[in-house]
C-alpha cells in the first residue's frame, strides 16, 4: 500500500501478485488489484479480482469496508449500503465508512439523506474533510456541473477541503463557463499545497474539448512556468502548440525541455502523434519517432507509438509482435491493439481492424473509450446484435454518462449521445 500511495503501481502489483500466489485467499489482496484493473478501464479483469476478493474477505470490519468499497465500484449499492452498515455497526467512528455510506446513499438518488448523514458526521469530528465535495462529484458524473458546484461549495466556504479537491470545483466553475472563478480557485489551491501540480492543465483540458487550443494552450503554460506540470501534462501541452499551429514551437519547447530535464522521455514521438491527429501525415512522425530513439527518450508511451506508426507505415506483422512484447512485459497497458485496429480501420482494413479491437475486448484489455469505438464500427460493419451487447455493457458501467467521444478523444470523428446510439442503430 505504500508503492501504491508513492505512486509505485509496478511494485505495489507485484507484491500484491506475490501475495495471492504465496496466499491464494487473502481477499484485501485481491481487492487491491481489482481497484487497480477498475481505475485502468479493465472492468472484466476487475471483477473476477473482485469476485475472488469477496469469497475470501474475512468478516472483520476491514472486510466488510472492502466489501462496501467493491459493491459501490460495481454497482450494487443496495449491498454496499449494508456493508457499509456493519462497518458502521462495528466502529461507529470510523468516518471513511461515514463518508462512503453517503456517496452510495447519493448515488442511490437521495442526496438529502446523504447531506444529512455527512452533516453528522461533521458535527462529531471538525476535523473531517472533503464529504460533500465527494458528494458533489457524484453530480459531476452526470453532468449535473451547477448541482455538483452547490453541493461542493460547503466545504469550500467552511474551509473543510483538501487543496486538490479545490481544484476539482475550480474545474466545474470551468465547465459551466466561470473561468474567473475557475482560475480563482486554482491559485487557491496551490496557495494551500506547495507540491500540488497540473490545476491549470485540467482546466485547460476542458478547453481543449471544446476545440478552443489557443485557450487550452494558454492555461497549460501557466502550470509550465510555475514549474507544477506533471509528464503526461507537459505532452498535452505540446500536443497544444501542434494544434494551434505552432509546430517550430513545439520543436523548441521539446529541445529545451531535453536539455534541462533528463527524466524526460517521449516528446518528439508525442510530438510526432499530435503531428499526425492534425494532419493526417505521417513522415514527421516517423522522423520525430528516430529521434527519441536515438537520444534514448523512450518509455512505454513511446514504444506504442513506434508500434502504431509501424501500423500506419503498413508493416501490420512487426507492429503486432511489437505490441505483443509491450503488453507482455507491462500487465497494465490497455488499448495497444484497439488503437492500431482504429488505424486499420481508418485506412479501410475493416477485416484486420474488427480483429484487432476485438483481441483487446477478448483480452480485457479494453478501456470503455475503446469499446464505445469498437461497438461504433461493428453497427457500422451490420454486426448489430455485437455491437449492442458492448455498448450496453459500457452503459451498465457508466449508466449517468451520455455522451460519447468516437475515436481519438482528443480529436473525435464525432460526438454521439447515448439517444443517437439508440435512435440510429435502434439499440
Amino acid at each position: 500500500m505504500l508503492h501504491l500511495n508513492k505512486g509505485s503501481i509496478l511494485i505495489a502489483e507485484e507484491i500484491f501478485n506475490d501475495i495471492l500466489a504465496s496466499s491464494p485467499s487473502y481477499g484485501h489482496a485481491a481487492a487491491q488489484l481489482g481497484f487497480m484493473r477498475h481505475y485502468e478501464g479493465s472492468i472484466e479483469a476487475a471483477k473476477l479480482f473482485f469476485d475472488k476478493a469477496l469469497d475470501n474477505l474475512p468478516d472483520d470490519e476491514m472486510g466488510f469496508f472492502h466489501r462496501g468499497l467493491i459493491q459501490t465500484k460495481t454497482r450494487d449499492y443496495e449491498e454496499a449500503e449494508k456493508s457499509f452498515l456493519k462497518v458502521l455497526e462495528l466502529n461507529p467512528l470510523r468516518f471513511d465508512a461515514i463518508l462512503n455510506y453517503a456517496g452510495v446513499i447519493g448515488r442511490m438518488g437521495d442526496f438529502g439523506k446523504a447531506e444529512k448523514i455527512i452533516t453528522e458526521a461533521y458535527r462529531k469530528d471538525e476535523n473531517l474533510k472533503n464529504g460533500f465535495a465527494w458528494l458533489g462529484w457524484i453530480k459531476a458524473e452526470n453532468d449535473d456541473w451547477a448541482g455538483a458546484i452547490k453541493i461542493m461549495n460547503r466545504d469550500y466556504k467552511e474551509g473543510r477541503v483538501d487543496p486538490w479537491w479545490v481544484v476539482n470545483i475550480a474545474m466545474m466553475f470551468g465547465r459551466v463557463g466561470d473561468w474567473n472563478e475557475a482560475v480563482t480557485l486554482i491559485k487557491k489551491a496551490y496557495e494551500l499545497d506547495n507540491f500540488l501540480k497540473d490545476g491549470f492543465a485540467k482546466l485547460g483540458w476542458i478547453k481543449a474539448e471544446s476545440r478552443d487550443w489557443k485557450g487550452a494552450l494558454h492555461l497549460m503554460v501557466k502550470d509550465y512556468k510555475m514549474n507544477r506540470i506533471s509528464l503526461g501534462w507537459i505532452h498535452n501541452l505540446v500536443t497544444m502548440q501542434v494544434f494551434t499551429g505552432d509546430h517550430l514551437g513545439a520543436v523548441d519547447f521539446i529541445d529545451e525541455w531535453y536539455k534541462s530535464n533528463r527524466s524526460a522521455f517521449d516528446g518528439y514521438s508525442r510530438l510526432g502523434w499530435s503531428h499526425y491527429h492534425a494532419t493526417g501525415k505521417t513522415h514527421i512522425l516517423k522522423k520525430f519517432i528516430k529521434k527519441d530513439i536515438k537520444l534514448n527518450r523512450v518509455s512505454i508511451e513511446g514504444k506504442l507509438i513506434k508500434s502504431w506508426a509501424m501500423c500506419l507505415d503498413g508493416d501490420l506483422e512487426s507492429s503486432k509482435e511489437n505490441m505483443s512484447t509491450i503488453y507482455n512485459e507491462n500487465l497494465i497497458i490497455n488499448d495497444g491493439f484497439a488503437v492500431m485496429g482504429w488505424l486499420l480501420i481508418r485506412m479501410d482494413d475493416f477485416g484486420s481492424g474488427l480483429e484487432l479491437l476485438d483481441y483487446d475486448y477478448r483480452k480485457s484489455r479494453i478501456s470503455n473509450i475503446w469499446k464505445v469505438n469498437y461497438s461504433y464500427q461493428l453497427l457500422k460493419n451490420k454486426q448489430i446484435e455485437k455491437a449492442i451487447s458492448l455498448f450496453n455493457e459500457v452503459v451498465k458501467e457508466e449508466p449517468n454518462k451520455n455522451k460519447f467521444r468516437i475515436g481519438f478523444q482528443i480529436l473525435p470523428e464525432k460526438i454521439m449521445s447515448k439517444n443517437d446510439f439508440e435512435i440510429k442503430f435502434k439499440i
